[in-house]
């Protein structure tokens, strides 16, 4: 289930960063959020292999279920957060400009 989540997160990441990011990034130059945003992938990315390390863990020692979730709660904010950003900054951008 994990490495299925993985796989959907990175098919996504891959998407977004072609489709809108690499376009919004030609039309606004340097001073954009763009940067940010794919910062905020990498992050997220990190975030997620954290997951993937406490999910192992669990499946090892029951008893970690603690971990579990507050891996998957800091994903959860993370995503949470970064999906914000693109509502409130980066679709307005993009509606705008490309």
């Amino acid at each position: 289930m994990i490495d299925g989540l993985g796989s959907r997160l990175e098919a996504h990441f891959a998407d977004e960063e072609r489709t809108l990011y690499k376009p919004l990034k030609q039309r606004l130059g340097k001073d954009s959020p763009i940067s940010e945003m794919v910062r905020e992938h990498r992050s997220i990315r990190r975030t997620f292999e954290k997951l993937r390390s406490a999910s192992n863990e669990y499946e090892a020692h029951r008893s970690r279920i603690g971990d579990l979730r507050l891996s998957l709660d800091s994903l959860q904010r993370e995503i949470n957060g970064h999906i914000e950003k693109e509502e409130k900054v980066l679709f307005w951008l993009a509606d705008l400009k490309l």
